[in-house]
Parts: structure tokens; sequence; C-alpha cells
């Protein structure tokens, strides 16, 4: 396996800034992770939104990759191209 290929094979991680201790704001693709305590235990529970969409660990999600903004723009750029 080549090394662009162990790249692909592996989903980007986030590079987080910090808003407040609670919230935090990838730098990349912009994506928005709030951390709050649990309804009813003693622990934490994340929920992670990108625009309209909406992932939380309640329902046993996990933390989706980074697809930066200009990931997002590239296959619209090679659509306009042909």
């Amino acid at each position: 396996m080549s090394q662009t290929e162990q790249e692909t094979a592996k989903p980007k991680r986030h590079r987080w800034d910090k808003i407040n201790d609670y919230r935090k704001r990838c730098g990349d693709c912009g994506m928005l992770a709030d951390r709050r305590p649990h309804p009813y235990r003693r622990q934490w529970w994340t929920e992670w939104t990108l625009g309209e969409k909406s992932w939380n660990t309640l329902q046993g999600d996990k933390t989706p990759p980074c697809q930066s903004k200009d990931e997002d723009r590239q296959p619209q750029d090679e659509a306009a191209a042909q």
C-alpha cells in the first residue's frame, strides 16, 4: 500500500478551536461540537452539528470525519470543467 493510499484510508481529523468550556468548532469544516451533562446519568454527551445534519453520542454515533470546505468544492469544480 502506497503512502497516498494510507492517507486516504484514514479519515481526516478535526482541528478544534475552543469557543467556550462546552463548545468547539472545527477550523477546517466548520463542524460544531457541544458537550452537555447527560439528563439522567452522571456522564457527558456530545452533539455534533454541521449545517442541518447532527449526530450525538446518545444515539451511539461516533465523531464524523472532517471534510474540509475545499474537499466539498472539488466535485463541483470537476463537473464545471467537463
